[in-house]
């Protein structure tokens, strides 16, 4: 049978084929990204239940992944998932713009969980955003992590912590000289209550010698099709990327 007409009839029952390259796999462009600037050490901060370093590992990488997950119930199945490796360290903890205490509000669906409380703008368009519970967490910053480490050299730090990136990147300050990519969660709409936006987390980052090198859609709206979501990939202007 013809491929335009194996395509036809997936599309009409709602499945795609398309090729696994950077063109259509995000996992395949964001390994490239990391194989190509040669990164050797990872900082996944609001790593959840590992699905972040899994599939990165899974991608071929050879380096290290420092996980850093700070609800308790959720930090116990990372744990389980990685193990005794020394490739993958997990750290009970989350990261910010100083060392303190703060309460969490627990989403239903975890992955959703934020030091800020949830809006209506997402609880309307993923009702299991919904917070179900509050917990006491830790928080420290990258500096620290930074202070009391030794990293490979060409550091990718990724941030998926739900508005609370810019906090994070304000207490990795000193550690940015070190740090050849960053991958940030950026929020075009307020589905937290004050979080700041992507064009704050852009123009600090541009002030910190980083330029944009990709955009990597993420949560929209359903209905609408509106982005609500998408992670920025910057890398530093003098890393000798084409």
């Amino acid at each position: 049978m013809p491929i335009d007409i194996i395509k036809k009839l997936l599309r009409s029952v709602g499945v795609d084929l398309v090729r696994y390259n950077l063109h259509h796999s995000d996992d395949v462009l964001l390994n490239t990204i990391i194989r190509n600037l040669n990164i050797q050490t990872i900082l996944d901060v609001g790593a959840n239940e590992g699905q972040y370093a899994t599939q990165i590992f899974d991608g071929g990488f050879k380096g290290k992944i420092y996980s850093f997950e700070p609800i308790s119930e959720v930090y116990k199945m990372l744990k389980k998932k990685a193990g005794d490796s020394q490739k993958w360290l997990t750290f009970n903890q989350g990261i910010g713009s100083r060392e303190e205490e703060v309460m969490i509000n627990v989403s239903e669906n975890f992955v959703s969980s934020s030091i800020f409380n949830v809006s209506s703008a997402s609880t309307d368009a993923v009702p299991q955003t919904q917070t179900v519970r509050k917990e006491k967490i830790k928080i420290t910053t990258i500096d620290r992590f930074f202070s009391a480490n030794t990293f490979e050299k060409n550091i990718l730090l990724k941030l998926d912590i739900q508005g609370f990136e810019l906090e994070a990147l304000k207490g990795a300050v000193n550690s940015l000289p070190s740090i050849k990519l960053i991958q940030s969660e950026l929020s075009f709409v307020k589905l937290y209550d004050n979080i700041p936006l992507y064009d704050e987390i852009i123009k600090f980052l541009e002030q910190h010698g980083y330029e944009i090198f990709t955009i990597i859609p993420g949560f929209r709206d359903n209905v609408t099709g509106r982005m609500f979501q998408a992670d920025g990939i910057f890398v530093k202007k003098e890393s000798g990327h084409k």
